[in-house]
């Protein structure tokens, strides 16, 4: 968690979410039949998995229209303000589409 501090928190989730399921579906292969509390135990842990999973990438979902919707903001509010430096201009929409990607790429 440290070295990865400027990753978002999904990222850790999504890790921990893919080794339970792999844990589980270890557990389940070495077992000689899938009868018992041992089984029905862990199979109860799987849909909670996947309504985690469905939860973060709704999150994601969220969090990537809300930096397009920043982002339109800052390049109209920009626009206004640069109409008579057209190179400036271009160059400081270069720089938010930049920013926007990074986000978007630290978002997944």
């Amino acid at each position: 968690m440290d070295s990865n501090e400027d990753t978002p928190g999904t990222q850790l989730a999504e890790a921990t979410s893919e080794l339970a399921l792999s844990m589980i579906m270890e557990t389940l292969t070495s077992l000689d039949n899938l009868q018992g509390e041992k089984v029905t135990e862990l199979l109860k842990v799987l849909p909670k998995l996947a309504d985690a999973s469905t939860k973060r990438e709704a999150l994601k979902l969220q969090f990537n229209k809300g930096v397009e919707a920043a982002s339109v903001r800052i390049k109209e509010a920009l626009r206004k303000e640069l109409e008579a430096d057209p190179e400036l201009m271009q160059r400081v929409i270069e720089l938010v589409e930049q920013s926007k990607e990074q986000a978007f790429n630290q978002g997944k």
